[in-house]
C-alpha cells in the first residue's frame, strides 16, 4: 500500500471516529433534553410528584451526553478496524435505540420488552432516514452541537448561579433580628422509635450522645408522633397543626394553607436553611422546603448525575444489577455524616445573624446501614443475604418480609439498633462541632423523631401500617442553658404538634405568624395547670383513591387511654400508663363503653376535620 493511501485510510478512519463522537454527542444531548420535556409535561401537566432536584435541568443532558459517549467509544475499535458505511449505520442504530428507550422508559406502566421493541423499530427507521442522507445529517449535527454544548454548559453555570444570587437577595431582604436571638437547630431522626434507645431505658447502649445531650436538658418521657410516617409529622410538627388538618399524604405535597415555623422564623430575621436524606418525602418537591431560603436535598454530585439519565436511574433500580453487584442500599442516599458537612459547611459561610437550621437524618430508616464500625456489639451484619430487596427511586425495601427467617429477623433488629448508635455517633460529633465554633450554647437544640418502627408487634413490620405505639412513640429532646433546666424527664403525654409553639415561646417571639399549640415549656417550668390535659390526636390516611379502609385510622390519646378507630369502623382502647405494649383492648370490656364512645366522638370529628 502507497503512503498516499495509507494516509487516507488513516484520514478516513480520524473521519469515522470523529463523526461518531459529534453523533454521540449530539444524540445525548437531544435525549437529555426530550427526556426533561416528558418530565415536565408529567410534573405541571398531569401532577406527577418527580423525586428529581432542579440540577436536573442542566444535569440531564450532559449526563445522557457522557452515556452516549460510552457507546460511542465502544464503537472506535470497530471504526479504526473498518471504516466502513456500515459502522455509521450501527452507530445510528444503537443511539437511536438508547435514545428512544430512554424516553419510553420514563412511563413506568410500559413492560420493558415492549419497551425494546418499540425503541428498536424507531431505531430501524431512524437508520434508514440517516442512512439516505448522511452528509446532510451529519452537517446539522456540526452546525447545531456547538450551539446545544453552548446550551448545556451555560445551564450548568448560570442556573447555580441564579440559584445563588436569588437566595442571597431572600436572605438581604430579611428584617432586622432582636438583639439576643439565639439559633435554633431541628435535628429529626427519622424513623426512630423510642423504646430503642438507651435514652429511654432500652438494654443497649443505642443513644449515649442523645443521653448526654437530654442530661443537658430535658428528656420528654411520652412524646407523641402525629402521623406514623414522614410527611404528614413533619408537616404537623413545622406548621403546629395535627396531621388530620393538612393535605400532605402518600401523592399530596404539603401545601401553603398554613404557614410554617420556617416562616415565621424567617419573618423575624431568622436566615433558614434545611438539609434533608429522606429524599422521599422531605423533598422540595413535597413542599417541606416552605420557609427556607437555603434548602438542600438533591445536591448536585456524582449519584445524582447519574440519577438525572433515565437509563441511569433505572441501571441503579435494577434488581439484576443488584443482585450481581451485591448493593441493596439506597442509590445516592445521604449519610448523617454528610448531611453533619452540609450543614457545617454552610453555618461557616451564612450571614451574621441566628439561623434556624432543619437537619433530617435517614440511616435508620430501611434497608439500615450503618459503617462496618457500627458493628461490634449489635449482632451481624447479614440479615439481607439470601432474600430480595425492591430496589425504587430513593428508597428500598424488603420485597417478601414474610419469607425471612427468625435469626434474620433477629439480624434486621440488629441492623436497626446499629444505625440507631451510628446516628447518635453523628450527633455527639454535631454538637462538639458546634461547641468548638463557641455556638452551641447560644443554640436551642431540639432532637426529635418523625416516627418509630414496627418489628413483629402486632404483626407488623416498618412504618405507615397502625398508630400503635412503636410507631407513635418517639424521643423528643430540648437543650437550650439560658432558658431550660438541665435533668427534667416529664412524664406527661405531650404531642410533637406543639414544638413549634414550644420554639416561639423560648424565643420570646410574639407578632406575625402566631402557630397554633401551646409551649412544652409547662411541664419543665411548674406552669402546667391542674385540669385534665388536651386530648392528643394521631392519623394516617390511604392514598387517594386507594381502596383500603383499614388503613384510614384515627387515634386518640386522652387520660390515660389510647383509642383507635378504622375508616371500617373498628375499634381498639388501650390503657396507655400501664399497657405500653398494648396487649389488652380493653374497647369490649364491660365499663369502658362511655369512654369508647366519648373517644369515638372526638375521633370522628377529627377524621371529618382532614384538609382534602
Amino acid at each position: 500500500m502507497s503512503s498516499t493511501e495509507v494516509s487516507s485510510t488513516r484520514s478516513q478512519r480520524f473521519g469515522l471516529v470523529s463523526r461518531l463522537v459529534r453523533w454521540a454527542i449530539w444524540f445525548g444531548i437531544l435525549t437529555g433534553y426530550l427526556e426533561l420535556l416528558n418530565l415536565g409535561f408529567r410534573r405541571y401537566a398531569v401532577g406527577s410528584l418527580i423525586l428529581l432536584g432542579r440540577h436536573t435541568l442542566w444535569m440531564a443532558p450532559l449526563a445522557d451526553a457522557a452515556l452516549f459517549l460510552v457507546l460511542g467509544a465502544a464503537l472506535v475499535p470497530i471504526a479504526i478496524c473498518r471504516p466502513t458505511r456500515a459502522v455509521e449505520r450501527l452507530a445510528t442504530w444503537g443511539f437511536a435505540f438508547t435514545a428512544a428507550a430512554s424516553l419510553i422508559l420514563l412511563h413506568g406502566e410500559i413492560h420493558n420488552l415492549a419497551a425494546a421493541l418499540l425503541s428498536a423499530g424507531v431505531a430501524v427507521q431512524a437508520t434508514r432516514f440517516v442512512a439516505a442522507r448522511v452528509e446532510g445529517f451529519d452537517r446539522l449535527v456540526r452546525r447545531t452541537l456547538p450551539w446545544m454544548a453552548a446550551a448545556c454548559i451555560g445551564a450548568a453555570v448560570a442556573l447555580p448561579a441564579w440559584w445563588a444570587w436569588d437566595e442571597h437577595r431572600a436572605i438581604e431582604a430579611l428584617p432586622r433580628v432582636a438583639e439576643g436571638s439565639p439559633n435554633v437547630l431541628l435535628v429529626v431522626w427519622d424513623t426512630v422509635r423510642a423504646n430503642s434507645l438507651s435514652t429511654y431505658g432500652y438494654r443497649r447502649d443505642t443513644s449515649p450522645n442523645l443521653t448526654r445531650v437530654g442530661g443537658e436538658g430535658v428528656v420528654f418521657e411520652r412524646a407523641i408522633a402525629p402521623s406514623p410516617w414522614t410527611l404528614p409529622s413533619h408537616a404537623s410538627f413545622f406548621t403546629g397543626r395535627w396531621a388530620h388538618e393538612l393535605t400532605a399524604n402518600w401523592d399530596v405535597p404539603f401545601d401553603d394553607a398554613h404557614p410554617t415555623l420556617a416562616e415565621a422564623l424567617g419573618a423575624r430575621g431568622y436566615v433558614t436553611a434545611g438539609f434533608v436524606a429522606n429524599q422521599h418525602y422531605c423533598s422540595q418537591v413535597h413542599g417541606l422546603n416552605r420557609g427556607f431560603v437555603h434548602y438542600e436535598d438533591f445536591n448536585p454530585s456524582w449519584s445524582e448525575f447519574v440519577l438525572s439519565s433515565q437509563i441511569g436511574r433505572r441501571l441503579t433500580t435494577s434488581p439484576r444489577l443488584r443482585r450481581w453487584t451485591g448493593f441493596k442500599d439506597v442509590w445516592g442516599r445521604k449519610s448523617a455524616e454528610q448531611i453533619n458537612a452540609d450543614f457545617l459547611r454552610w453555618l461557616d459561610v451564612r450571614p451574621s445573624r441566628p439561623f434556624f437550621a432543619f437537619l433530617n437524618y435517614y440511616d435508620a430508616h430501611l434497608p439500615y446501614h450503618a459503617p462496618p464500625t457500627f458493628d461490634e456489639g449489635f449482632g451481624s451484619n447479614d440479615w439481607m443475604k439470601g432474600f430480595p430487596f425492591c430496589a425504587q427511586l430513593r428508597y428500598s425495601y424488603v420485597l417478601d418480609p414474610d419469607s425471612l427467617a427468625p435469626g434474620q429477623r433477629r439480624a434486621e433488629h440488629d441492623a436497626y439498633d446499629r444505625s440507631i448508635a451510628y446516628l447518635d455517633a453523628c450527633l455527639g460529633r454535631l454538637t462538639a462541632a458546634m461547641e468548638r465554633r463557641g455556638i452551641l450554647d447560644d443554640t436551642l437544640v431540639i432532637v426529635l423523631s418523625d416516627h418509630g418502627e414496627h418489628f413483629g408487634e402486632h404483626g407488623l413490620r416498618e412504618h405507615g401500617n397502625s398508630l400503635y405505639r412503636p410507631l407513635l412513640h418517639v424521643p423528643l429532646v430540648v437543650r437550650y442553658p439560658s432558658r431550660v433546666p438541665s435533668g427534667p424527664r416529664p412524664p406527661q403525654v405531650v404531642s410533637l404538634r406543639d414544638l413549634p409553639a414550644t420554639v416561639l415561646d423560648l424565643l420570646g417571639c410574639t407578632g406575625p405568624f402566631e402557630l397554633p399549640g401551646t409551649s412544652l415549656r409547662r411541664y419543665w417550668d411548674g406552669s402546667e395547670p391542674e385540669e385534665p390535659a388536651p386530648p392528643l390526636f394521631a392519623s394516617l390516611r390511604p392514598s387517594a383513591g386507594y381502596d383500603a379502609p383499614h388503613l384510614h385510622l384515627d387515634g386518640v390519646i386522652a387520660e390515660g387511654k389510647h383509642y383507635i378507630r378504622s375508616g371500617e369502623g373498628g375499634e381498639e382502647l388501650y390503657d396507655f400508663d400501664h399497657d405500653p405494649l398494648e396487649q389488652r383492648d380493653l374497647s369490649s370490656v364491660k365499663g369502658m363503653q362511655e369512654t369508647v364512645a366519648w373517644l369515638r366522638a372526638m375521633a370522628v370529628t377529627a377524621s371529618n376535620e382532614i384538609g382534602e
